[in-house]
């Protein structure tokens, strides 16, 4: 998850290539796909969306999907649904 907040896409990649689990959730039952959006990191919650399907809708333990994190998350990742 470090990677993905730091916008470290070629490390990110990696891992998900040698691997890690893309489905693993934080404490609060974020996503990859959560941290990314929560950390406006857009190109990586591209690459999360088109090349490993993420969906865009899956909610938190608090309920919140990626779409809620905030409007600039949401103009990004609405085109991509």
């Amino acid at each position: 998850m470090f990677a993905v907040a730091a916008g470290k896409i070629s490390f990110a990649m990696c891992l998900l290539q040698k691997g890690a689990d893309p489905c693993v959730l934080d404490n609060d039952r974020e996503t990859l796909l959560h941290v990314a959006a929560d950390f406006m990191q857009e190109e990586m919650a591209a690459i999360l969306v088109e090349r490993y399907n993420f969906p865009i809708n899956v909610r938190s333990k608090n309920h919140r999907t990626p779409l809620h994190l905030g409007e600039y998350v949401f103009t990004f990742l609405l085109p991509l649904s």
